[in-house]
């Protein structure tokens, strides 16, 4: 059964209130000058992460899983996504270590594209697996009231 859970039941309010700040934050750093400001190379490094590493590792890491074939690429591409990629190239922006302008950079722009690619994707493909009775389930939204556990 599928359930949709509220994160602020569960991990209260004040952590929820500093990740929109720091999103807050990170989002305001962010311009066309920014991006501009990135080199060719900084473009192809932040694919990388997004293409090669993540889904490869999130791929081989599933082989293991109960899930089919079908549903493995997808779990990889769209896989665990987690906040710390804003909070930790935050954190080196504030540290003043070298290079920390550029790693900055190459944070912002993975995320970035990650924001992207994932949510240009999603509706395409919760799609296939829509036309496909058996995933029917995992993407139709619950039409009653969420359930806890």
């Amino acid at each position: 059964m599928i359930t949709r859970t509220n994160p602020v039941r569960q991990t209260g309010v004040l952590p929820e209130l500093l990740k929109l700040v720091a999103l807050l934050v990170f989002g305001a750093l962010i311009s066309p000058r920014f991006l501009a400001d990135i080199p060719l190379s900084g473009y192809v490094f932040a694919a990388a992460p997004l293409l090669l590493a993540r889904p490869v590792a999130l791929g081989l890491a599933l082989l293991g899983s109960r899930l089919d074939a079908r549903a493995r690429p997808a779990a990889a591409w769209f896989g665990p996504k987690g906040f710390a990629s804003v909070v930790y190239g935050l954190l080196i922006l504030e540290a003043n270590v070298p290079s920390s302008d550029k790693l900055f950079h190459l944070t912002a722009l993975v995320v970035i594209a990650s924001i992207l690619a994932h949510s240009s994707t999603g509706v395409i493909i919760a799609r296939r697996f829509d036309s496909d009775a058996g995933y029917a389930e995992i993407v139709t939204p619950h039409a009653g009231p969420p359930t806890t556990q």
